[in-house]
């Protein structure tokens, strides 16, 4: 049995200009499968002209978002690179403050130590002095 093939055009206002081909196959009567194809008149060349436009710059502004996405992400990474210098940096800064600041601490015990001391000798001298 051959393959039967039936035209006939869209139902809507909008589909008037288009028409579909319905080609059945061989094995329809089984609960076979069933092609569709549509099939359009040319277009006149002003749509052509300006469907290819349409097309260009829609592929332009894919472009252009890629582009911003990709230095979007850059920025991002750029921004975390130098988040961790700026932490590591001043990680390093705050263990030169530390380290500083035990050695003031450890001069201030010295000096804290000698004013006792001699605080106790003026008093040792005074207490002498008054006897």
């Amino acid at each position: 049995m051959a393959a039967r093939a039936a035209r006939s055009t869209g139902g809507t206002t909008m589909r008037a200009a288009r028409s579909t081909l319905t080609t059945t196959c061989r094995g329809a009567q089984c609960g076979g499968c069933e092609f569709w194809e549509w099939c359009d008149p040319e277009s006149e060349p002003y749509l052509n002209k300006l469907l290819l436009d349409l097309r260009n710059a829609v592929w332009s502004a894919r472009e252009e978002i890629n582009g911003l996405e990709a230095a979007l992400r850059d920025s991002k990474n750029e921004a975390l690179q130098n988040s961790q210098a700026t932490r590591c940096k001043e990680s390093n800064e705050v263990e030169c403050l530390r380290a500083a600041l035990e050695k003031i601490e450890a001069t201030n015990c010295g000096l804290v130590d000698r004013i006792n001391k001699q605080q106790k000798c003026m008093t040792m001298l005074i207490c002498q002095v008054s006897s």
